[in-house]
Parts: structure tokens; sequence; C-alpha cells
């Protein structure tokens, strides 16, 4: 008996091996190393919608790490970057943004998919480093586009581009040996793959301290005139926001580097909103608009849009113009399905003639 099982278990031992070596990527393939990086993932979630019902949403990404439909890299029209408002982590496919509006465009005739290459909690300082560790593992990528979906994490940055928490994010490796080992094992094995694979396609609640539910549908809309002047250059925020607009400017070179055409969007909270041109705060619990972070934010915005107008790129000033509505948002950030619809009309509103 227990050469039987000796025999048996040696066999079954030579069987996955040669799996692993013919189906893994440990020897053929893109090989993508020990990089941090979500591939060949596909997990289901339940979630509450701000009306108190529940949706499914299903979450994939490729063999290269990105979402939505292209034939292959070399045919990609528009490559977008962001964290995790471009990931949209609870936005199923084919409702992302994203997604939403390469739709537009091939109901306009238009052949330029739309390619999601977000990435959650990642700033600038992580879309730089891409172009270096993450995109030139892709066979062949030649995005004709690259679009910017940015700000909202930069405001975490100090002066000098580095956050304690922040930089975990915007790190291509972890610097933890163990979880590097991991990470080349998760990103080479073809068993780990269809394990993760089962483990995702089970209906599950997965909690993320970066989405949280704030809802704003009900709350009372208050019109306010706020002014804004620009920060001291010597003080933080004024250093901050420099710095940021050097690293946009530094990401518009890096996204023409690659013979791409740069695109930067700027963001904007849901505690505010317009109006017919009339930008509206939320009220707090005490009954006063809860302005919050919606000063620094138009000066990270503004810093972007210099940044763009001063490389000559499409420059989208999406913070400043788009009107959201109450429900477009799950949280103080992250859109719903309805959030991400808007921005995507939005978006090609913008594109349409401008794109070939």
């Amino acid at each position: 008996m227990l050469r039987v099982i000796g025999i048996n278990a040696a066999l079954l031992a030579v069987v996955l091996l040669a799996a692993e070596l013919v189906f893994g990527t440990w020897l053929f393939g893109p090989s993508y190393g020990s990089l941090n990086l979500p591939r060949n993932l596909t997990r289901v979630y339940e979630v509450g919608d701000p009306a108190k019902a529940t949706r499914t949403v299903v979450y994939t990404r490729d063999r290269h790490g990105l979402r939505g439909k292209y034939d292959s890299p070399a045919t990609i029209g528009v490559l977008a970057l962001g964290g995790s408002t471009t990931n949209e982590v609870y936005v199923s496919d084919g409702e992302t943004w994203t997604d939403r509006l390469a739709e537009h465009f091939a109901r306009a005739g238009v052949p330029l998919n739309v390619v999601n290459a977000g990435a959650e909690g990642q700033t600038t300082v992580g879309h730089l480093r891409n172009f270096d560790a993450w995109f030139p593992l892709i066979p062949d990528l030649k995005a004709r586009y690259v679009l910017a979906y940015v700000g909202i994490n930069d405001m975490a940055l100090g002066p000098d581009g580095t956050h304690a928490d922040q930089s975990r994010y915007d790190r291509a490796q972890s610097p933890s040996m163990a979880r590097r080992i991991k990470s080349y094992i998760r990103n080479n094995s073809v068993l780990y793959r269809l394990w993760r694979m089962g483990r995702g396609m089970r209906k599950a609640k997965d909690a993320r301290l970066v989405h949280a539910t704030v809802v704003h549908a009900d709350a009372t809309w208050l019109p306010v005139s706020v002014a804004i002047a620009p920060p001291p250059p010597d003080g933080t925020l004024g250093r901050q926001v420099a710095a940021y607009q050097s690293r946009v400017a530094a990401l518009i070179r890096r996204i023409r580097a690659t013979g791409a055409e740069a695109v930067i969007v700027t963001q904007q909270r849901s505690n505010w909103r317009r109006e017919n041109g009339v930008v509206l705060f939320a009220a707090g619990k005490d009954g006063d608009p809860d302005i919050g972070s919606y000063a620094e934010m138009t000066l990270f915005n503004r810093a972007a849009m210099a940044a763009c107008a001063e490389a000559g790129a499409t420059c989208i000033d999406l913070a400043n113009e788009i009107e959201f509505r109450p429900g477009d948002f799950y949280d103080w950030v992250h859109t719903t399905p309805a959030g991400s619809a808007r921005i995507a009309e939005y978006l090609f509103g913008k594109l349409k003639d401008r794109v070939r």
C-alpha cells in the first residue's frame, strides 16, 4: 500500500510539474517576475448600492493585469492610468467608465478601444514607475493615447513625493523578500492561478479601508462661494502642489516617449458638485456646508492643468466642469455605475473630436 501511494504521489508530482512548466510562465510567455500586480484574476462581489439594493460585481484582470476588451496590446487605443477611481474594483466589468467610454466610441463608429490600467491607491509616482516596471513587460504594447485620471491620491504625498502609508501602493515590488517570493510564484504558477480563480469566483464581500459607504444622495446641498488663493510657494502645501505639477509634466514626457499622446484629466470628490454651473456643498451633521478638501483639490487640479497646457497635451478639467448627481458616488471618491457612466459620457464629449 505504501509503495502504491508513493508511486501515485510521484506521478502526481510529475504531472503537476509538467503542468507548471507547460502552462505556467516559468519558462515561456510573459514573465512579470515579482511585481506586485493582480493578474489572471476574477472576483465576484455582492455589494449594496445607495438605494440599499444588492448588486453583483464581476471584477477581472487579464494576464497582463489589464481590464477591458482588446485583441492584443498592439491594438490598444486608449490606455487609462489612475488609482482606485480608474480601477473601479466595485464596478462590474462592462460598467466602468473606461468600458462605457469604449462603448461610446464604438457607437460613434470610432475603432478606439479603452483599456484600464488603474491600480489601487496609486499616485503619479506609481504611474511613472509603471513605465519602467510594468508596461515594458506587456508584449507589443503600443497605445495611441494614454489618459491619466489623477489628483486625489497625490494629495496624500508630501513635498518630496512620499508618504509612509501611500508609498506601499506606488511600489512596483514589495520591500519584503517573503512578499516578493509570493508575487513571483503568483505571477508564474498556473496552479496558483487556478486556485485563485476558483476562490475569486465564490461570491464574497471584500472589505477595503479605502472603500467605505459615505453617501450624499439624501444630503442638503448648499451653494457656497469659495475664494481660492494660491498657497505660499515656500509653505508645505505650496511645495506639495509644485511637486505634483512637476510629476504631471514628467508623466506627459514618459507617455510621449512611448509614442502615445497624453490626455490629463482632473478629479473631484463627492462632497461637492455642480448644478447649472453653481458649486454646491453637502451639509454636514451640524447643518453647515461640508467644504472639506475642495480648495486643496482645486489647487492640485489647477497645477495638473497648468502642466498639461505648458506641455501642449490634451487637458480635460473634469472636476471643474462635470455635473454629478446624488447617487453618483458610493463614498468620498468612488463612483457608482451611474457616476461612471456620467464620467464616460463627459469624456466622450471632450474627446470625440480630438481623437482619430
